[in-house]
């Protein structure tokens, strides 16, 4: 409401999720500037969006779409090529406790592990997000913590600009496969 110029897409796989967002816009008097839509992320960013040019993953859930490398390329590799030029993406995980991390021998960090381990989720360290993400062309603008045990915002930028963006997403595609 503060900044009327700006507009949101929300993607969301549950409709129960979708109904009550939906209504959340509605209630709040911006049906005209937030489209909510219903879709599996995968899918949706296989399509062009050239007039998204922020993506945000909120609530630690980015690690779902990195349980296999064809999930991680068909969202991070997809994104970086369908969004706008110079995209930008703001992501916060939990991930792994690292060895030198003075909060490694909190609870709740042993049981988020281990219910994501039974749950057969990928958490991986924040030095394992960032390679992933350069791996698929993101360049790091920064990484911060959230204050919260092992939590980490990551702020990544698709560097891709019109002029280029064929070619180097050509080459990036050839690199990826290989």
């Amino acid at each position: 409401k503060e900044n009327p110029g700006l507009q949101a897409i929300g993607v969301e796989i549950d409709h129960l999720a979708v109904e009550n967002a939906r209504k959340n816009v509605l209630d709040a008097g911006l049906k005209d500037r937030i489209q909510i839509v219903q879709a599996d992320l995968t899918e949706w960013v296989r399509q062009p969006h050239n007039d998204v040019d922020l993506v945000l993953f909120i609530m630690g859930m980015a690690h779902d779409f990195l349980q296999t490398k064809q999930k991680a390329y068909d969202v991070f590799f997809n994104m970086k090529k369908n969004l706008a030029q110079n995209a930008y993406m703001i992501l916060e995980d939990i991930n792994l406790r690292e060895k030198e991390d003075p909060w490694a021998g909190m609870t709740i960090n042993k049981g988020f592990e281990l219910v994501h381990s039974l749950m057969g989720a990928n958490l991986g360290t924040r030095d394992r997000y960032i390679e992933i993400f350069k791996h698929f062309g993101w360049k790091i603008e920064f990484v911060r913590g959230t204050g919260l045990p092992n939590a980490w915002v990551y702020v990544l930028k698709s560097n891709i600009t019109n002029e280029n963006r064929d070619s180097e997403m050509l080459e990036m595609e050839k690199a990826l496969i290989l």
